[in-house]
């Protein structure tokens, strides 16, 4: 942007054509009016009000809802919770996955892994299989279901679900994670185990 050292005009490098520009008065008229355009198509995007609104909308009224059910019930909600992280914390080192089988058509892989929760409860977690982002899609994420098959022994379960055969079978992995009515994940548990 030139500017005025009493002498001379002394010209920025990088700066807009535009910011060159002066008037008479040494006023970037052109700049100021591109300036002024901006500020009124992105007030309201950018503005303290609607940063608010958007904060109160997204966050606090949500946030509210949350503590006004964990606190229902004398802390009933609450509790359960406490319970959930302690018996994750206490027997996650023994959960494992076993044996991970891949079936594939033309269409579709099925996939099908035995995972051993121990002491866990089938509702307090979940068993997803992942695959990274691939073609600028977004990373594919699908929830595996227990299945009725006969359990290998004591404390497995079998979990499937099915794939497009479009991705390489080694681009799936399956994961466990924790999953409890209510609770922020992984905000509240970070725990996550991947099939290695």
């Amino acid at each position: 942007m030139p500017y005025n050292t009493g002498r001379s005009v002394i010209r920025v490098r990088g700066l807009p054509p535009a910011c060159h520009k002066r008037d008479n008065n040494c006023i970037a008229t052109e700049w100021v009016a591109r300036m002024r355009e901006s500020m009124s198509r992105l007030t309201l995007r950018f503005s303290a009000n609607r940063a608010v609104r958007e904060y109160t909308e997204k966050y606090y009224l949500p946030a509210a809802a949350a503590y006004r059910e964990r606190a229902s019930d004398h802390g009933a909600n609450g509790r359960s919770l406490l319970q959930w992280k302690h018996a994750l914390a206490e027997h996650w080192a023994s959960v494992r996955f076993g044996e991970l089988r891949v079936a594939s058509s033309a269409q579709t892989r099925s996939l099908q892994v035995a995972v051993y929760l121990g002491e866990l409860r089938t509702d307090w977690v979940r068993i997803q299989l992942y695959a990274a982002p691939h073609n600028r899609e977004p990373p594919f994420v699908s929830e595996m279901t227990q299945t009725g098959d006969p359990e290998p022994s004591a404390g497995w379960r079998i979990y499937r679900v099915q794939a497009s055969a479009s991705r390489r079978a080694s681009d799936y992995t399956p994961r466990l994670v924790p999953a409890l009515s209510g609770a922020r994940i992984p905000l509240e548990d970070p725990h996550i185990l991947w099939f290695r």
